[in-house]
């Protein structure tokens, strides 16, 4: 019996690091590089997290992506100033029982971002849930996702699925430590195995 579920828990985790190096590799041309490649037009989706880490301190991820996302869209409206091209605004995405999307929206505003150029997904638990809010609301939209690096491949690969035009523009910070990785690489699994069971009930 031990021997049995060391062998399964050994298949899932080779099985995660293939998924995880696969997605990672299939999202590279997606991964824009510079603000310059924003595609004209695009919906900026700045995917949800806690304002604040569970010790109570400033989250860093939330800081930086927030950051992120303020620089993309100003960006933007200057391209529109310049050249009349359109804009689609900027969508918070994450789970408002915790607060996730209207603080998001908050501190955008703080960095300057108009109020009325940003709606809010405030239903979204899980990251697939922000996909399919899209996919549902935008689907014809150019989607610039914004987040972290290692949680963009992730999501590019949920858009995929979804037959979204999608691409990712990556937050500063890293996971720090192998705790963080590893519940990446399960992450990573599981929504493999969220698309698999959707396909299974077409």
């Amino acid at each position: 019996m031990i021997v049995a579920a060391l062998s399964l828990a050994l298949v899932v985790v080779v099985f995660g690091v293939a998924s995880s190096v696969w997605m990672q590799q299939t999202s590279a041309d997606r991964t824009l590089t510079s603000l310059d490649e924003l595609p004209s037009g695009a919906r900026i989706v700045l995917l949800g997290c806690p304002a604040r880490s569970r010790s109570g301190a400033p989250n860093r991820y939330f800081i930086a992506r927030v950051a992120a996302a303020a620089a993309a869209y100003h960006h933007a409206a200057s391209r529109v100033s310049r050249a009349g091209s359109a804009s689609s605004g900027l969508l918070c995405s994450g789970w408002d029982e915790e607060g996730e999307a209207t603080e998001l929206a908050e501190a955008l505003i703080a960095a300057g971002v108009p109020s009325y150029e940003i709606a809010l997904d405030g239903g979204s638990a899980r990251t697939i849930d922000s996909i399919d809010y899209v996919a549902v609301h935008h689907p014809d939209d150019p989607i610039v996702f914004v987040s972290q690096a290692f949680h963009l491949p992730r999501v590019l690969y949920l858009a995929r699925d979804r037959g979204l035009h999608a691409w990712a523009l990556c937050a500063e910070g890293r996971l720090h430590g192998p705790r963080p990785r590893l519940r990446e690489i399960f992450a990573r699994f599981r929504a493999i195995a969220d698309l698999g069971l959707r396909s299974g009930r077409r």
